[in-house]
């Protein structure tokens, strides 16, 4: 059986780029202590983990149905990393153009951070439930 590579190197390409784009631009800017820091990026770890096992289980090895829907959720994440790093992006250029003084400045960085992880906590929370009601 000859296992096609161009479409997996271009899907795990991508899948790096956009990983290191949440990791660089969302990650690092966050206004929130190192240990919350350490999970996030644990958390980035472990969703590329599942996208390369997602690629393998598609390309090189059979494995049970619930495992191969579990790891095909890892690219539900992804498009949560890139919604989220589009957002991020916006609303910082907005908080680097805008003219408001510093104490205004950092009080609108921290609101968008804890909105950030707000809004993707309600999102994995949601993810989870729907993963418990149809198994």
């Amino acid at each position: 059986m000859k296992i096609p590579i161009l479409f997996p190197i271009m899907i795990i390409t991508l899948m790096i780029a956009i990983h290191y784009l949440f990791y660089s631009r969302v990650i690092e800017r966050l206004a929130i202590c190192k240990a919350t820091k350490q999970i996030l990026i644990a958390l980035v770890i472990l969703n590329f983990a599942a996208i390369l096992g997602y690629m393998a289980s598609r390309y090189l090895v059979s494995t049970p149905d619930w495992l191969y829907y579990m790891l095909s959720l890892s690219f539900g994440v992804v498009l949560l990393f890139f919604v989220m790093g589009v957002m991020y992006e916006a609303l910082h250029l907005l908080q680097t153009k805008a003219p408001l003084d510093p104490s205004k400045r950092t009080f609108f960085k921290r609101s968008t951070d804890m909105g950030l992880l707000t809004l993707g906590g309600l999102i994995a929370r949601g993810l989870l439930r729907e993963v418990k009601e149809n198994p």
